[in-house]
């Protein structure tokens, strides 16, 4: 299995390694680069008669299993095991899960307040690494459906962002050595 950022790599779409090697946890990594933690996608996994869902919620949020297992459509599923985990992914650590389905093979359910951010925060298959991304950019190359898996303050959806985070553009994304007249990028706060 090709690592997470292998498997970005070979996707038309833009993305952002924010790496933490000191990191021990993902909350630390995101500390580290004071992603706001509203933006920090966790990624559970649900067993279900025919095997893993991957299931996709803020970090701050435990996921309720009623509403997972009505998403899904099977009330006699669970939470796997770390084992299950680990032999799923292998190669990912148990808390380092994407919400990658095309890299999981496996479909990936994302809760309603994901899908309403601008952009995301997740995993690259170590809590030491994060990778950031446009939300439409992500969900649009990876099969997902949307459903309300947590429960909390419907507020939440509509998020303001920072007033200090860079805004990236098309341009900005594109490596300095290939950028047309080798402009410096312009960051905006």
């Amino acid at each position: 299995m090709t690592s997470v950022v292998d498997h970005l790599l070979s996707q038309p779409v833009p993305f952002v390694v924010l790496p933490a090697p000191r990191a021990r946890t993902v909350r630390e990594a995101a500390a580290q680069h004071d992603v706001d933690l509203r933006e920090l996608v966790r990624t559970d996994v649900i067993v279900t008669s025919t095997g893993p869902v991957y299931l996709a919620v803020p970090a701050g949020r435990a996921l309720d299993v009623t509403l997972a297992r009505s998403a899904v459509g099977e009330s006699d599923s669970r939470m796997a095991t770390h084992a299950e985990i680990r032999a799923f992914v292998p190669g990912c650590e148990v808390d380092g899960l994407p919400p990658l389905s095309q890299f999981l093979i496996a479909p990936v359910f994302v809760d309603t307040t994901i899908a309403e951010l601008d952009q995301v925060v997740f995993p690259a298959g170590r809590t030491s690494t994060l990778i950031c991304m446009q939300r439409a950019d992500l969900f649009n190359e990876q099969p997902v459906t949307v459903a309300r898996l947590t429960n909390g303050d419907p507020a939440l959806a509509s998020i303001v962002a920072p007033s200090r985070r860079l805004v990236l553009t098309d341009q900005e994304l594109v490596p300095f050595h290939l950028q047309a007249g080798g402009g410096r990028p312009t960051v905006v706060a």
